[in-house]
């Protein structure tokens, strides 16, 4: 085969000369050489258009804050700067309570709690990573599987919370909320394209972010501060995101029909799960 022949992220072969992708349009600058044993390409980690995927869901996470902000002004006359506030804020928005009972009667909280922060430094370094993170996720996979990476792994975030806190004992209606473990499935989503692809900059990936973050959440917990991470959270996040990235791996950004609709039924059950906490008689019955 031709020395000067690309492979662009999509499959497709185009010749060296092209400067986009004869079949999906992408700029060939992350497309792979084939044959005489060159070396790859990397793929560029920064979008070169807006990141759709982070505005909608940043989007949404905003609302749910500034919602948050005003019912923490109605309520108590203060902003919420660090920590949940009082129980009632924090269940009316969407948080989950780690309580079997109340798991049962409201499984919905899985999927409302991505979007719920405890506090103004809480959302703004969530978001601050998000916006990086999700800008990589979108030039790997697209912004639809970027969108169904975050929502699948902060439940499945939640979903190991409350397993692990059933089978140790603990569930003892702790509150937990926030995207950590959807911004950290995203983190592993990256890892996981890159791992597929051979490309070698996971490593700096890795030890660069990843590792401080999880380094942080365990060392803040021993600290036995008033502040809690959530590392089961972050872990079962993080390795739902890494088999998102393994599978993706070869997708590149384009998307069917298929992904859009999945991206886009995932976006309106996040909508109806923060919906069903407003309209739960939970946080009412906190409040009577």
């Amino acid at each position: 085969m031709p020395d000067r022949e690309l492979r662009c992220a999509c499959g497709a072969l185009n010749d060296e000369g092209f400067a986009t992708c004869i079949r999906c349009g992408s700029p060939l600058r992350a497309g792979v050489p084939v044959g005489g044993g060159g070396s790859p390409r990397a793929i560029p980690l920064q979008a070169d258009r807006p990141a759709r995927a982070v505005v909608v869901l940043g989007v949404l996470c905003s609302v749910v804050f500034a919602f948050q902000i005003l019912l923490a002004l109605k309520l108590r006359g203060s902003l919420p700067i660090l920590g949940a506030g009082s129980r009632l804020e924090a269940v009316r928005s969407g948080a989950l309570e780690i309580d079997p009972a109340l798991f049962l009667a409201e499984p919905f909280r899985l999927l409302s709690a991505v979007f719920v922060h405890f506090g103004l430094i809480h959302f703004g370094m969530n978001m601050m990573g998000f916006v990086w993170l999700g800008k990589i996720a979108e030039r790997l996979v697209g912004p639809g599987r970027t969108i169904i990476a975050f929502v699948v792994t902060g439940v499945a975030g939640f979903t190991a919370t409350v397993a692990l806190a059933i089978l140790s004992g603990t569930a003892n209606g702790t509150l937990t909320a926030g995207a950590s473990g959807g911004i950290l499935g995203v983190m592993g989503l990256v890892v996981g394209v890159l791992l597929r692809r051979r490309d070698p900059r996971w490593k700096p990936f890795v030890f660069q972010t990843l590792f401080y973050t999880l380094l942080f959440g365990f060392a803040v917990n021993a600290g036995k501060s008033s502040i809690s991470v959530n590392n089961a959270a972050h872990l079962g996040g993080l390795g739902a995101g890494v088999l998102f990235g393994l599978l993706w791996a070869g997708k590149g950004e384009r998307e069917g029909l298929l992904t859009r609709g999945v991206a886009g039924l995932l976006l309106a059950a996040s909508v109806g799960s923060l919906v069903l906490a407003e309209l739960s008689e939970r946080w009412r019955a906190l409040a009577s």
